[in-house]
Formats: C-alpha cells, sequence, structure tokens
C-alpha cells in the first residue's frame, strides 16, 4: 500500500479553510483561503451516525453549545484574573521556546496574539488581546462564539496567516504571543524585533501545542501563572468528569477524518483533536499510532482509508454535503467496519467542530457536549 501522503505546507494552509464549514484540516488556515471556502454556510446538524441516528438537533446542538460558551465564559471570568488590564506579577519572567528564549520585563499591557488559539487563555485570564488572527471568516470580531462575551465590546485588529508586520507594529504591544503557529526563524525575529515574543516550544510538531502548555505559557507570560494552573485544573475536571461518565471509551480506538481535493484526510496523533479524544480515554488507531508526522494531518488515496477503520470515526464534512453525499463519492468508506456498523460521527456544525478543533480551555466545553454525548450513542 503506497504510503500517506503529507500535504505541503501551502496545501496545509488552503485545506484549512474547510474547517470554517467542518471540514478537514482545521488548525491553520489562511484567511483568504477560508474566504474562498467559508461562502457556504454549514450545515445546522450537530453529529450523526451513518446509521443515520441523529447524535443532537440543530436546536438541542446550539442550544447545548451556547450554554456551554457561557459556562465556560463565566467559569473564566471567576478564575481569580482581574478584568481589562493585562496587570500580572512576578516579573521579570523568562520563557523558553524553540529559538531560545524571551524575557517579558514588566506586566504586559497590550498583548498581540498571532497564534491560532492563544487569545482563548489570554481572554480567559480576563485579557483583551489587541489583535487576533481570524482564524475563521465567519468569526467578525477574531474569536470563536465561545470567546466572544470575554471581548467586553471590543473587536481587536484582525490578521491573516501571511502576517502583516507593519500592521503589527502600528498597535504598539509589549508583548506577542505565537505559540500556535508555526512561525520560521525569520518571522520570530521580525517579530522580537517589535515587542518581546513567545514562540512555540522546542520539539513540538507544528500546531501541536497541547492546551495545558497553551494556557501555562500564556498565563506565566502575562504574570498569571495560578490564574492559568486553576484553568488547566478546572478543564481538566470538565474532562475527567466525561472520561469517569463513560468508562467504555477506554481502550477504543477512534480515527479523525475528512475530504480533501478527491483524497481522504486524517489527523495525526500530535493533534491537538486527538489529544482531546486520548483524554476520554480512548487510543490511536495502529496506523495513526505507527506515523512519525512532520503535520498535523495527511490524506490517503479513496483506497487506502482501511487504513482509518476503528471502533469510532468522527468525520468532518464540508458545507453542503451530507454523510449519504459523502459515501457516494467514496465508496471504500462505505465498506468500513467502523461506517457499516454506524459508528461514524459525521459533523458539519461548524460551531461544535471548531470548539473541538481549537481545543482550548473555553472550547473544550463545547467540544465534549457535542462528541460525548454522540460517541457514547454509537458506541
Amino acid at each position: 500500500m503506497p504510503a500517506p501522503r503529507a500535504l505541503s505546507r501551502r496545501e496545509l494552509l488552503r485545506a484549512g479553510a474547510l474547517a470554517a464549514v467542518g471540514g478537514v484540516a482545521a488548525a491553520c488556515g489562511s484567511s483568504g483561503a477560508a474566504g474562498a471556502a467559508g461562502g457556504s454556510s454549514a450545515a445546522t446538524t450537530g453529529a450523526t451516525s451513518t446509521a443515520g441516528t441523529p447524535g443532537a438537533s440543530p436546536s438541542a446542538g446550539a442550544s447545548a453549545a451556547g450554554t456551554a460558551a457561557t459556562s465556560a465564559a463565566a467559569s473564566a471570568a471567576a478564575s481569580g484574573a482581574a478584568s481589562g488590564s493585562a496587570a500580572g506579577s512576578g516579573f521579570p519572567v523568562t520563557i523558553t521556546h524553540k529559538f531560545g528564549t524571551t524575557t517579558v520585563p514588566a506586566a504586559p499591557q497590550r498583548v498581540l496574539s498571532l497564534g491560532y488559539t492563544d487569545h482563548d487563555p489570554l481572554l480567559a485570564l480576563g485579557i483583551v488581546p489587541v489583535g487576533v488572527i481570524q482564524w475563521i471568516p465567519e468569526w467578525k470580531r477574531g474569536v470563536g462564539p465561545w470567546a466572544e462575551p470575554l471581548l467586553k465590546g471590543t473587536t481587536p485588529a484582525l490578521f491573516g496567516y501571511e502576517l502583516d508586520f507593519d500592521k503589527a507594529a502600528s498597535l504598539e504591544p509589549d508583548l506577542i504571543l505565537n505559540i500556535g503557529f508555526d512561525p520560521d526563524q525569520k518571522t520570530y525575529d521580525r517579530l522580537s524585533a517589535i515587542a518581546p515574543t513567545i514562540a512555540p516550544p522546542a520539539g513540538v510538531k507544528p500546531y501541536g501545542v497541547a492546551w495545558e502548555q497553551m494556557t501555562d505559557l500564556v498565563a506565566t507570560a502575562v504574570g498569571r501563572k495560578a490564574d492559568g494552573q486553576r484553568l488547566i485544573a478546572d478543564t481538566k475536571a470538565r474532562v475527567a468528569e466525561a472520561a469517569a461518565a463513560h468508562p467504555g471509551f477506554a481502550g477504543k480506538t477512534f480515527s479523525i477524518a475528512g475530504t480533501y481535493q478527491g483524497q481522504i484526510s486524517y489527523y495525526q496523533k500530535t493533534d491537538i483533536r486527538n489529544q482531546l479524544m486520548r483524554s476520554l480515554g480512548f487510543e490511536d488507531t495502529p496506523f495513526v499510532a505507527q506515523q512519525d508526522p512532520e503535520d498535523f494531518f495527511a490524506s490517503l488515496s479513496p483506497e487506502q482509508a482501511t487504513s482509518l477503520d476503528a471502533d469510532l470515526m468522527i468525520f468532518f464534512g464540508e458545507a453542503g454535503t451530507t454523510q449519504a453525499s459523502v459515501l457516494k463519492a467514496y465508496p471504500t468508506l462505505a465498506t468500513l467496519p467502523v461506517v457499516a456498523d454506524g459508528r461514524m460521527l459525521f459533523m458539519t456544525d461548524s460551531k461544535t467542530t471548531m470548539a473541538f478543533s481549537a481545543s482550548s480551555v473555553l472550547s473544550i466545553p463545547i467540544a465534549l457536549e457535542a462528541v460525548v454525548p454522540a460517541a457514547a450513542k454509537v458506541l
């Protein structure tokens, strides 16, 4: 069998647009590509199995997601972080990352968030960024619906994947977060010339920074490490509660897939979505577990789709598609036991798929409410 094809960096960026409407590569879409994909609205269903059993009705899914978002925002606001200012303590702070070390000399007052999810823990700590990457075109204020209540009525300056360094400098930041990103040395150097910049940790695959590590790095950089630890503990408790309530998840294999340019694409074991599933007790399939990925997802030809058979498959459908249309277009998928037995969750609701894809302290509650009950139902 041919080896899975790792997508090029440019392909990864184009593929990222699909996530805006329930597609496959959610971690790093360029704003231009995302805009092209974002013209179609996502299907209203949250998750359905291939047996046709709905994971949730549209209204129930929206209500659950809204409740989770409100709960997450309220929990963040109650974490003890002061609102408005980015005041912290314990400065100077020195943080080690893939390009060396960065020292933050004093409590930052103007934080620029240039990682795809860096702003979520920042907002959970009560700090509104002066600018963010507009990951998804539908997010007119640059952040997911779970984070909007914490913007306090403001709209940060918006950036695309191709960073505008002049625009960044004009915002006069005193700290730049570039953690949930894949910067090269040149990008880091240009950002560092503007303000102290926190890059991804050394040894972490692109877009693979765990939500716990992300939260800790952001909290440390702004002088609120203790608040960050509380956010981590609260979120871990939510995940542990979900896992304990569903002991049948333990040891079950899973794969997360979608389609892109006529091929089946799947998420690698280093991806944050896979990390979240493992924290619920699931295990990567042997095929995914044996990969040594350089990127967060890769593609297979349709005949290779059998490699993704598992106890549970989560499938991100593109806008306007149904599970029936996807199975017709990719008949090999229909032959997989996981599909034939109705254990494939076909997800198209953009709020829930993006909450799953963000996997942050603010979005994880929504992801759990979307995925856990649906997975329990089909298993």
